[in-house]
């Protein structure tokens, strides 16, 4: 990541992103190496299913995951890389999480821990009914993964649950959120400018004024991309 730097995908040159790509292949090819070396290099299993996701085949990463699993059966890290994996986004789909945490309900893994896996669920079934154009299903999906496992307040759930709540004109009660996102990320941008158009919205304009949005740059909210 350090070949790519930090920013959002738009904001990150091409040969940012090739040095990246670059520096993942080859550390596929060095955690490769290490299995030969020790059978149980268990952290090596981790980190090929996290960098993995668009290098390796979904048979590949299943035989990750259970190797990992094997080694550590209560690891929430490895489920947690192997789900998002899973996820469409990802190239996998709703179905294939679902099924996942159906086999993990049949363990004796903690409650929490099964939370934060139906969590991911839920969040997947948000951006897929979001990309379909159902933000009220995308809201009861995003709403559902907050509550099982509540983020970070600047977490990708909350800032596409505020897309959803301005794509349906629900300004009021995107408000709150992105309230919450500014106390953490003070002069953000996207959330500078959300909130302006919402403070309009709902007819708070010298709410708009104090946070010092440009008008201009109010726009219906995009997913931010990492």
């Amino acid at each position: 990541m350090e070949d790519r730097g930090g920013k959002y995908i738009e904001e990150t040159s091409k040969t940012q992103i090739d040095k990246m790509d670059s520096s993942f292949r080859k550390a596929i090819k060095d955690f490769g190496d290490s299995f030969s070396m020790n059978p149980k290099a268990f952290l090596s299993y981790l980190h090929m299913l996290d960098i993995g996701r668009q290098y390796v085949s979904a048979s590949y990463s299943r035989r990750l995951y259970d190797h990992a699993i094997a080694l550590d059966p209560f690891s929430i890290a490895a489920r947690q890389k192997y789900m998002l994996s899973l996820s469409t986004k990802w190239g996998g789909s709703l179905d294939s999480m679902q099924k996942l945490l159906k086999e993990c309900r049949l363990t004796n893994l903690p409650a929490v821990q099964l939370r934060q896996l139906e969590s991911m669920v839920y969040e997947d079934e948000g951006w897929e009914r979001e990309n379909d154009g159902d933000h009220a299903a995308a809201e009861v999906a995003y709403r559902k993964a907050n509550d099982l496992d509540p983020p970070d307040c600047t977490s990708c759930i909350i800032s596409s649950l505020v897309s959803v709540l301005i794509e349906d004109r629900k300004f009021a009660d995107a408000a709150p959120y992105l309230n919450e996102y500014l106390k953490a990320k003070p002069g953000d941008v996207w959330a500078l400018s959300n909130l302006g158009l919402v403070y309009i919205e709902i007819g708070t304009p010298q709410q708009h004024l104090m946070i010092g949005a440009n008008p201009q740059t109010l726009a219906t909210p995009s997913r931010r991309i990492v």
